[in-house]
């Protein structure tokens, strides 16, 4: 591959990957601000489906949305740890993790207006990390035809070694007021809440199968107490 070919390539892969986080409105913005030419946006969704983006973006415009993505942490490459952040929003619990010199190598969000705020403000190296939308997707939790040993070899195919688990699951199955709100509406709460009080289930699967050094998940006092704290030494065995 010549270098006018893989330079074309690169600028389709940022051109898309910006895509994901900004809506074409904006990259016309920022476009049209560098002044090369005109843009529109009819323009640029014919130039992606078309598959033109080497031909039309010019030197000065790709530079100029490179400079959209985030930036490496400043430790970049010299990382002294590997973390995963699991329910990962927009990444507030990251941040704690990057600044004392971790690296993100796996995130899972599934709200897509989480996602592209996410992508929009944190490092994502294209070689190391992976980003994932649902996490039962990993696990495999719903598929009652996958066995356990199954399960844990799709987890560790599909996350990469790691120190440290980050999970900020949701709590609202479990925190004062959720349960409230639950108990209101004549909802389940807790464990029994099957949209999101049984995630906690798949970070315990993959616990098990990556047996990563430090895990830090949940963000309020009542996982630890549902039932009299009958289920929380139980989690505890099943992470080893």
């Amino acid at each position: 591959m010549s270098l006018a070919e893989q330079a074309g390539e690169d600028a389709e892969a940022l051109l898309r990957q910006l895509m994901t986080i900004y809506d074409v409105k904006t990259l016309v913005a920022e476009l049209v601000s560098v002044g090369e030419q005109h843009w529109s946006a009819a323009i640029l969704k014919r130039v992606v489906a078309l598959g033109r983006v080497a031909e039309r973006l010019r030197p000065q415009e790709v530079a100029h949305l490179a400079t959209l993505l985030p930036s490496p942490p400043a430790h970049h490459p010299h990382y002294g740890f590997r973390f995963i952040d699991l329910f990962a929003g927009i990444g507030g619990i990251r941040s704690g993790f990057e600044a004392i010199g971790g690296q993100c190598v796996f995130t899972s969000e599934w709200n897509k207006h989480a996602v592209r705020t996410y992508k929009a403000n944190w490092y994502c190296d294209p070689q190391q990390h992976r980003f994932n939308e649902d996490i039962r997707d990993i696990t495999l939790s719903q598929r009652s035809d996958v066995s356990d040993e199954e399960a844990a070899r799709h987890i560790r195919e599909s996350i990469p070694q790691h120190d440290v688990l980050l999970a900020g699951f949701p709590c609202q199955p479990f925190s004062l007021a959720g349960v409230s709100k639950k108990n209101a509406m004549g909802r389940a709460h807790g464990f029994a809440c099957e949209t999101q009080g049984t995630l906690f289930f798949d970070v315990v699967r993959i616990i098990a199968a990556r047996q990563p050094a430090i895990f830090c998940a949940g963000e309020c006092q009542k996982p630890q107490k549902p039932r009299s704290g009958a289920h929380f030494p139980y989690h505890h065995a099943d992470a080893g």
